[in-house]
């Protein structure tokens, strides 16, 4: 499952850069398309198409001007489609197979599934390549009901919020629809939409609703947890809070899976903090467990955090050939050979560590830490 971005138009450029570096996918409106430029860098998955046409044909133009970019969707809503003809519907079916592109059929006019499916099921006596789009948003508008909605087959999911009576496609917490409840719905759809009327960073506030609030597509961590941006929020966070002890440190690191950008369901966040001596590291460990698990990484209870006094750092580099390692000792050795990032204090002091470590390790340790 994977979720798709919808840019509005005024800010396209930050959200083609958000997307490229995230690794997500758009749904534009065919009148975005216009802006072509953009979208030779970014995998357009669905076209949401007009929703008036003067004429038939017109519909058909359009289609063939979509087909140029290669979605894997076309949407158009229920109210749009039923209205054309069969000679119509059969002259899409044709252009659609030819193209490989799949039709689905966005619920707009009905929002209780019977008479959606009825609306649907005529329409594919016709086009062979159909599916269906289910906006969740509009399934509210009117007084309907979700459990009509349940546990039926769409390739795409739309989500926004209302008040119940106005499409105002509002921000997932602020209208009726409750969306930590929806899951059972939305586990369903390969693609979930986003599909909110609102500027930039609002959107982006959006997503990590749907994060933190584990609503697919990011209902288990490792959904989430190498994305670039939430990637930049655990860092912010982590450093607000070991950065009230800045005085104490003398430098800190990031390693393990999140540097790798290999975090799974069952990562813990690896970090390493070398410290001053007469440093109490009990409330920084607890801040520590207490970021992670609002964070969605699971916490080592054992070891939640790598705390070291900077003269023990400096002592594990004076190991002799074949010399037995403590615990410790092996735990500051292999965190600073490991791909690591740099986070707090002095970074001059923290590159020159890692590399006199490097020299040591290959001259004396002779152990291999993976």
């Amino acid at each position: 499952m994977q979720l798709l971005i919808q840019p509005e138009k005024k800010s396209i450029g930050r959200y083609i850069k958000f997307c490229i570096k995230n690794n997500f996918s758009l749904e534009v409106d065919v009148d975005l398309l216009k802006k072509k430029h953009y979208f030779n860098v970014v995998k357009v998955v669905v076209v949401h198409g007009g929703n008036f046409f003067n004429k038939e044909a017109d519909i058909i133009n359009e289609i063939k001007y979509i087909s140029r970019f290669h979605p894997k969707f076309i949407i158009y809503h229920d109210e749009v489609l039923e209205k054309l003809s069969k000679e119509m519907l059969k002259i899409i079916n044709v252009y659609l197979l030819k193209s490989n592109i799949k039709l689905l059929i966005e619920n707009i006019k009905y929002n209780k599934y019977n008479q959606f499916k009825k609306c649907f099921l005529s329409i594919k006596k016709y086009i062979t390549n159909v599916g269906q789009c289910v906006d969740f948003g509009h399934v509210y508008l009117g007084g309907g009901d979700i459990n009509d909605w349940t546990k039926k087959e769409y390739e795409v999911a739309h989500i926004h919020n209302n008040d119940g009576i106005s499409d105002g496609h509002l921000s997932l917490s602020e209208g009726v629809i409750n969306y930590c409840e929806l899951n059972i719905n939305l586990q369903l759809a390969s693609y979930i939409s986003l599909e909110i009327n609102c500027d930039y960073k609002s959107y982006i506030n959006n997503i990590i609703f749907l994060i933190k609030n584990k609503i697919e597509p990011f209902k288990f961590p490792g959904d989430y947890l190498n994305l670039d941006f939430y990637r930049k929020i655990i860092r912010k966070k982590i450093l607000n809070n070991i950065g009230v002890y800045k005085n104490n440190i003398v430098y800190g690191f990031f390693y393990g899976s999140f540097s790798n950008k290999k975090c799974h369901d069952y990562s813990d966040l690896d970090c390493f903090i070398c410290v001053k001596n007469n440093f109490n590291d009990k409330e920084l460990i607890n801040f520590h467990k207490q970021n992670c698990l609002e964070l969605g990484f699971v916490v080592d209870n054992d070891y939640p955090i790598e705390i070291f006094h900077y003269q023990d750092v400096k002592k594990t580099l004076t190991i002799k050939d074949g010399e037995e390692l403590s615990l410790d000792q092996e735990e500051i050795i292999k965190s600073h050979l490991m791909k690591s990032e740099f986070i707090i204090g002095d970074k001059k002091e923290y590159l020159k560590m890692k590399n006199f470590f490097y020299e040591n390790y290959k001259k004396t340790v002779k152990r291999n830490f993976k």
